[in-house]
């Protein structure tokens, strides 16, 4: 074999290319696995396979016959795919391990709920059946979501004074959970630790686009938030992190506070390759890969900033094509300093969101008055 330092990323689609293109410009020796035989990523690794990222038992199996020493273990993905990169990173024994009894919080949202109640680090209540809600005397609101899920996708509302149980049974038909519902501010917490310190630390509020749970605005909080960071220090300790990246995605209400989801993996949202360097001048992507291979993190944390990213969709109930001679021009006539990330491609139709998948685009920029609304549909209105 190619002598060198051997890395695998799981998954080789178009949000993992720029995690393997920089592995490569580090002079790494990329492994690479992905269900699309065409993966963008494949011809960037040295190494490529044809296997799903949720597949861990036959990535293993295949990794196992490929003769040289794997030094970390990448994702650029969530949910399954960082199951995956857990499994493999415990078969093999290397940096950046968590407890085998926690990997499957990041596919399943109720066990996720019962560890951590079992840690000390909830007391959210959670429903077992529809009959629940009817028959509730402690809460009137409820979140209804698929058990195994993202993206936002399928979350509903339910309040107990327009409850209609065979409406929801002959709608609702994923395995899914029955959360009380919270009404509070949500935070998105971002860390890298290492031997058990925080070296990089990211807290924004986010906010959700009109009567949806989909993302519409992140925005770097400019207050140091002692709660919240003491809570992340407890979430570090009860887990027994040692190094990890971690996201985590909170509500607090008043003085409680309680974890949405929690991933031990990258926060996604663009942050690791635009948010981290418009808003922070930090760049997340080499101490990532620091992080995974052991090598030293630059140590910094910063709180300070009033840039805003806000998710465009369409809030149509007609479908749009997307041009972004357009979008440039209104972004020209409404901003001063902005930079758009595309995520629609050109002549995309765009259509009425059923995900945090289905925004058009995303803006960075400075005018922290325009509420996510007001963005939405200064573009709405180009388009």
């Amino acid at each position: 074999m190619k002598e060198g330092i051997y890395v695998v990323s799981v998954g080789a689609g178009k949000n993992q290319t720029p995690l393997i293109q920089r592995l490569q410009e580090r002079g790494y020796i990329v492994i690479s696995f992905d269900k699309d035989e065409n993966a963008p990523g494949k011809q960037l690794s040295h190494i490529f396979n044809n296997i799903s990222s949720w597949d861990y038992e036959k990535a293993i199996q295949w990794l196992d016959t490929i003769e040289c020493k794997i030094r970390g273990i990448l994702c650029f993905s969530y949910g399954k795919a960082l199951v995956t990169q857990q499994k493999i990173i415990n078969h093999y024994n290397l940096n950046c391990k968590i407890n085998n009894s926690f990997i499957d919080i990041m596919a399943d949202k109720s066990y996720q709920r019962k560890i951590l109640c079992k840690l000390g680090l909830s007391t959210l209540k959670e429903y077992n059946s529809f009959s629940d809600i009817a028959n509730n005397i402690e809460h009137t609101s409820f979140i209804i979501k698929d058990k195994i899920g993202g993206s936002s996708k399928n979350i509903l509302l339910i309040q107990k004074s327009n409850f209609d149980k065979k409406r929801l049974e002959d709608n609702v038909k994923n395995d899914y959970i029955i959360q009380e519902f919270l009404n509070g501010k949500e935070y998105r917490i971002i860390s890298l630790v290492q031997n058990k310190t925080i070296h990089f630390l990211s807290i924004m509020e986010r906010t959700n686009i009109n009567n949806s749970f989909f993302t519409g605005r992140l925005r770097p909080e400019n207050n140091c938030n002692k709660d919240i960071i003491s809570y992340l220090e407890m979430v570090i300790d009860k887990f027994k992190i040692i190094d990890s990246a971690i996201k985590v995605d909170i509500i607090k209400e008043t003085n409680r506070i309680e974890i949405i989801e929690i991933d031990f993996g990258i926060p996604g949202d663009y942050f690791e390759t635009t948010i981290s360097k418009s808003c922070y001048n930090y760049n997340y992507i080499d101490n990532y890969i620091n992080l995974m291979i052991g090598l030293p993190l630059e140590k910094k944390i910063v709180l300070d900033h009033k840039l805003c990213f806000d998710y465009v969709y369409n809030n149509k109930d007609e479908d749009k094509i997307v041009d972004y001679n357009k979008i440039f021009k209104a972004a020209d006539k409404h901003f001063d300093n902005y930079k758009i990330i595309k995520i629609k491609e050109r002549n995309e139709v765009a259509r009425y969101p059923q995900s945090n998948m289905d925004a058009i685009f995303a803006i960075i920029h400075d005018k922290e008055k325009l509420s996510n609304y007001n963005v939405n549909q200064i573009f709405n209105d180009a388009l």
